[in-house]
């Protein structure tokens, strides 16, 4: 297949790879589907589909969760003043 003109790139944001991979993990729902609904080549949409199960994108992670070990010594140092 080819086309006139220019190729079309255009960068999409870390939201928009994560909206669409989050939405063609949705039972019922094709990748295809949603690829043509956002107007994203379903080759593309596979290979963030991909980079999200490799952890190449990833998402905003929340506050971490200090460890048990990081718990203890915390209070340790507090009890120990």
């Amino acid at each position: 297949m080819c086309y006139a003109g220019p190729r079309k790139v255009q960068p999409y944001s870390l939201e928009v790879k994560l909206t669409a991979v989050r939405m063609s993990h949705e039972p019922e729902i094709e990748v295809q589907a949603v690829a043509h609904a956002l107007d994203v080549h379903p080759l593309m949409l596979s290979k963030w589909r991909k980079d999200v199960r490799d952890l190449v994108l990833r998402g905003p992670v929340g506050p971490r969760r200090r460890s048990r070990s990081a718990r203890l010594r915390g209070s340790w140092r507090s009890t120990r003043s």
